[in-house]
């Protein structure tokens, strides 16, 4: 048997189903924003509360904000950038090609209107 170091791919495919990996990758931009914050609290001592304080935010809301677990807004990357004197530059990447079994539209409807359907693009 030889000793080898699993992929990061490898050791995701082993412990997550392809839906929680698909979580777990959907979420990257929510992890990278927070160790940003969390990174920049260490660097200059500063507790949930100062940063929440700075930021004209709760500490409940940074609480939130470091545990990654929801995808951030504009202007929650809008109000970190302004903390950390810097800009924040963000990458889209388009998501994997569907199956041809899948629509290539989405249906949107707003209370008492028809649904509308609006191409997603290729």
């Amino acid at each position: 048997m030889t000793d080898r170091f699993l992929s990061h791919d490898e050791v995701m495919s082993a412990v997550f189903s392809p839906e929680e990996e698909a979580a777990y990758q959907r979420l990257a931009p929510a992890r990278d924003l927070a160790l940003l914050v969390i990174e920049h609290r260490m660097v200059h001592s500063l507790s949930q509360r100062d940063v929440a304080r700075l930021m004209g935010v709760s500490q409940p809301w940074i609480v939130r904000l470091e545990a990654a677990e929801h995808l951030p807004t504009i202007e929650t990357l809008q109000k970190v950038a302004a903390l950390l004197g810097r800009d924040i530059r963000l990458a889209v990447p388009a998501p994997p090609k569907r199956s041809r079994s899948h629509p290539r539209s989405v249906q949107l409807s707003a209370a008492g209107r028809q649904p509308t359907a609006l191409a997603t693009g290729a």
